[in-house]
């Protein structure tokens, strides 16, 4: 059966174009005809046969890397250019090119399948930049956000968009199951730059803590890909100046601080094993220590240089602040109200965001603007931990502790 596959589709706004091809007769040479922008190029095609295949032709103009995936794992996906090709195979594969000024480089997507299936095809190009900033993505889900919530929240992951100053590759959505611990939807066939975040509402939940967040799927590098944020009806009760610190706490958890892998490689002394409710805690606290350079150094440099302990001081008494808080916050004796610590201030005054906790991130490979840091300093030994008459609220057990999946991405082969 003839199965000549016309296809007409564009890359355009990514620096490529789609061509149509006769995938039965191997006629490529036709001209390429763009038509609107788009970020990602998706079709669906049938293979009426095991010989059958289909092709599409990618006239590249942009360095980058090219990924195609098919929703279905019933066929072979593989890319090609004319002088290099993919490995390929089951349901993805993804080729870098560099094309030169005024070269082009034509690249072949190729469908093909043991038996005739179905496919959902979707391309993307995603460009090699030298440099961008670094974007939260913020997709609310369950409750809707007021006009002042969704603007409160957006000034909290603005907080982080300054002090993060350089971007992470884009990564495109290959796979259905990314998801979070609510089964958030990541539709296949989009792509993240740089963080995605589940914002949820639960306005009707009490007795839950202010919040928990936490990370769902990281890059093969280690740094968060997606995460999620729930905020209770406390965390929503207690007025603008709160819910915005809550939220900028709450979003640093999101970026790895105290939820990752690599925080957990830097951390010493863990105490979150000793479990409160099974059996009576030691006299004796463990020294639980966040041992990154970089945040050794900002720790001496706010006042921290005299401390006996291991440095970082990172929360430790579970009896007071729950398996959840300890290990994944500072330790609030030494640094009484920094935004980090494992309670909040009613108080809008308080609360910096310190470069102490600007240095953890650069120790979990962010590359971070450090005047974005507030001013803080560690309390005098004479000073008491908390200003006087401060009302503090407990966050919880406000870390995701679920498990962290990682979006393996095709691996691209250069081109010369």
């Amino acid at each position: 059966m003839n199965s000549f596959f016309l296809v007409v589709l564009a890359l355009a706004m990514a620096g490529c174009q789609v061509v149509q091809t006769d995938d039965d007769h191997g006629d490529t040479r036709t001209t390429a005809t763009p038509i609107s922008p788009a970020p990602v190029t998706r079709v669906s095609g049938h293979l009426e046969t095991a010989a059958d295949v289909d092709s599409f032709t990618l006239v590249v103009r942009s360095p980058g890397t090219v990924y195609a995936a098919s929703r279905s794992r019933d066929v072979d996906v593989s890319i090609e250019s004319a002088s290099h090709s993919s490995p390929g195979g089951t349901f993805h594969a993804a080729l870098t090119v560099d094309p030169g000024p005024g070269r082009p480089v034509d690249v072949y997507v190729r469908v093909s399948g043991a038996s005739s299936a179905r496919y959902d095809l979707a391309v993307w190009l995603i460009e090699r930049t030298e440099s961008e900033p670094f974007t939260i993505e913020l997709v609310f889900v369950g409750a809707e956000p007021t006009a002042q919530q969704r603007k409160i929240i957006g000034e909290a992951a603005q907080v982080w968009q300054d002090a993060i100053i350089r971007g992470l590759p884009d990564t495109p959505v290959l796979s259905s199951s990314w998801k979070c611990e609510e089964q958030d939807p990541s539709p296949f066939g989009e792509h993240i730059d740089d963080l995605r975040v589940y914002l949820r509402l639960k306005p009707e939940e009490r007795d839950r803590g202010l919040a928990v967040s936490g990370v769902c799927w990281q890059r093969e590098a280690g740094l968060p890909l997606i995460s999620e944020v729930t905020l209770f009806a406390d965390g929503l009760s207690f007025g603008d100046a709160v819910l915005r610190k809550l939220v900028v706490h709450e979003l640093a958890h999101a970026l790895g601080f105290g939820t990752i892998g690599r925080w957990g490689d830097l951390l010493e002394n863990a105490a979150g094993h000793r479990n409160s409710g099974a059996m009576p805690m030691p006299m004796a606290l463990p020294d639980t220590h966040f041992t990154g350079q970089q945040a050794v150094t900002a720790f001496d440099d706010v006042g921290g240089a005299s401390h006996a302990g291991g440095k970082v001081p990172v929360e430790n008494d579970v009896q007071v602040y729950g398996s959840s808080s300890v290990d994944s916050h500072w330790r609030e004796a030494v640094f009484a109200t920094e935004l980090m610590t494992p309670r909040l201030s009613a108080s809008s005054s308080e609360q910096p965001l310190s470069r102490v906790t600007l240095a953890a991130l650069a120790d979990l490979g962010y590359d971070v603007d450090y005047t974005h840091a507030e001013s803080f300093a560690l309390p005098g030994r004479t000073q008491s931990v908390l200003n006087e008459g401060s009302v503090m609220l407990y966050v919880g057990d406000d870390t995701r502790r679920g498990p962290v999946g990682v979006a393996r991405t095709p691996v691209g082969i250069g081109s010369r």
